[in-house]
């Protein structure tokens, strides 16, 4: 039988197949009289299962957040008498299938990854002042939804293994999701290590951290050779990795792991966000006590990223359009100063023909329409540099034409080489002279 039905919803099994759970499988319904779309989650008669589906359901109507996924009502199938959780649908699907598309095969693009990030942290925010502890962030369990004006609204789902949990609780028992689950639980559930200790709501931020990572740079942080088959190295990543680390990577069976501080140079992110978030990142995974970031920490962070002004700024020296975040208060000149290393007294700043003064406000800017960068200090100004050397001609008797015209194929080609890189300095150096004549 194909079509399914509860009190006042039904779906057709084949057509409005969602997805599986752990405990469920999940169908797109209609209700019978408004025709509202939703989502239903029909439970397998199993008693863990239905333990985790009651207490999912104690969970969500407890929450009432736009970055939480809704419970709307629990039914019951009429056919099977199975229990349905009738939710909210989110119709862009999960953050994981989005990552899994070739186009953010390296990670979000940069818009796109700050509604992420505001939306999944505010709905963490929330659910850390419902004293509620997720206990398995992950990319599948954040769903995508749709703006009036199209933009991603996302939302924090399945919580079928939260609790509520004070800052100063903790608890024991043993779920999540392997890549993303915190060391202490990755030992106990993995490693079969004795369980010697309790485990608190700090949980929810290693995974977070992960998730974050994995939207920036489309990969998971921490990987060993093999995969699941290669657990203990994957401890050893965990567990062993350095302060401000945040990536570690084995690419050969039994070669050394790739430790990074920063996110890899394919990341879409600008370098201003980047400066922003690696902290953030280093913080949310980390073991040590010491450097390991709470939760008022990484939200005050957020706060300051979310209300941070974007400002563009095109760096004529480097021929580079910055992405410059700039928090309530914070000068202009200096955080330029941090992205480039020219000094704010050395900076001239262009909008639209005309010379930002001290003391004006900003400018909305675009890419398209940014702050255009000079530096009025020389060391900041494109060089020439020795950097092409033409191919040795070398004589030999008798000669070899085949030979001779490589030579002047290979000389051709650093001619042009050559060219290009002597029309582009001496354009960079008259667009900075012109700069600076004008307003010295």
């Amino acid at each position: 039988m194909e079509l399914h039905a509860s009190s006042n919803y039904i779906w057709n099994s084949k057509t409005d197949y969602l997805g599986r759970g752990a405990t469920c499988n999940v169908w797109k319904a209609r209700n019978k009289i408004t025709g509202r779309i939703v989502a239903v989650k029909v439970v397998e008669h199993r008693p863990m299962n239905l333990r985790t589906n009651q207490r999912e359901a104690e969970v969500m109507r407890q929450l009432k957040h736009p970055n939480i996924v809704q419970l709307i009502t629990m039914e019951t199938e009429l056919a099977t008498h199975k229990e349905v959780l009738v939710i909210e649908l989110c119709q862009g699907g999960c953050l994981k299938s989005l990552l899994n598309e070739p186009e953010n095969a390296f990670g979000l693009a940069e818009n796109e990854f700050l509604l992420v990030f505001k939306h999944v942290g505010g709905g963490l925010q929330y659910l850390r002042e419902k004293g509620i502890v997720h206990r398995d962030l992950k990319p599948g369990n954040i769903m995508r939804g749709f703006a009036e004006d199209g933009s991603s609204v996302y939302k924090l789902t399945d919580f079928g293994t939260a609790r509520e949990l004070n800052d100063d609780d903790d608890f024991m028992t043993i779920c999540g999701t392997e890549e993303y689950l915190h060391p202490d639980i990755y030992a106990v559930a993995l490693m079969h290590t004795p369980q010697e200790k309790k485990f608190s709501a700090r949980v929810d931020l290693w995974s977070l951290g992960v998730t974050l990572y994995h939207a920036a740079a489309g990969d998971l942080p921490f990987k060993a050779f093999g995969g699941r088959k290669n657990r203990e190295t994957m401890y050893t990543i965990l567990t062993e990795k350095e302060v401000g680390v945040i990536s570690g990577v084995q690419m050969i069976h039994n070669d050394p792991i790739v430790w990074s501080r920063s996110l890899p140079e394919t990341s879409h992110l600008s370098r201003g966000l980047q400066i922003q978030l690696t902290p953030m990142l280093a913080g949310l995974m980390e073991l040590d006590p010491q450097y390991a970031w709470s939760f008022d920490q990484f939200f005050s962070a957020m706060q300051q990223v979310s209300s941070s002004a974007k400002v563009h700024v095109y760096n004529v020296t480097q021929m580079e359009l910055l992405w410059v975040y700039l928090p309530p208060g914070a000068s202009l000149h200096e955080e330029i100063t941090r992205l480039t290393g020219i000094p704010a007294p050395d900076q001239i700043l262009l909008y639209e023909g005309e010379l930002l003064r001290s003391g004006k406000s900003l400018c909305h800017t675009t890419p398209k329409s940014p702050f255009f960068l000079f530096s009025t200090s020389l060391q900041q100004t494109p060089s020439f540099h020795n950097d092409f050397q033409f191919p040795p001609l070398v004589k030999k008797e008798g000669g070899d034409l085949i030979k001779d015209l490589e030579s002047v194929q290979q000389y051709r080609n650093t001619s042009a080489d050559l060219e290009c890189h002597v029309r582009d300095t001496a354009l960079k150096l008259r667009l900075t002279d012109t700069a600076i004549r004008m307003f010295m």
